[in-house]
């Protein structure tokens, strides 16, 4: 199962299921960075023993049977991007969310 494929609402449920837990998730999302960053070269700082931490966490707040948020044990991946445009506006992008979702703001 191709998990990095799912939105993260689709993750969370199974999640909240028990079908698949954090660190399964945290480890495949990871997997797959480690699979194409070598083409991309897009990370400079990477977390994974904290991600691994923070998805155990998460593992046990579900097995305890608490109430966890709908990004809890889900794995964001963090890009920013910054450029200069013809206009003159300082221009950024955050690429945040594992269904892709991106976030969009301009500056002057």
């Amino acid at each position: 199962m191709e998990l990095f494929k799912h939105t993260a609402s689709q993750l969370h449920g199974k999640l909240v299921a028990k079908e698949i837990s954090a660190v399964e998730l945290t480890k495949a999302v990871l997997g797959r960075v480690d699979a194409v960053d070598k083409d991309v070269q897009a990370y400079i700082t990477r977390t994974s023993e904290t991600a691994l931490a923070q998805a155990q966490a998460v593992d046990s707040k579900i097995q305890r049977g608490e109430k966890v948020s709908v990004l809890a044990g889900i794995l964001s991946v963090n890009k920013l991007i910054f450029f200069n445009s013809s206009d003159g506006n300082f221009n950024f992008f955050i690429l945040a969310l594992p269904d892709n979702t991106f976030f969009g703001n301009n500056v002057t």
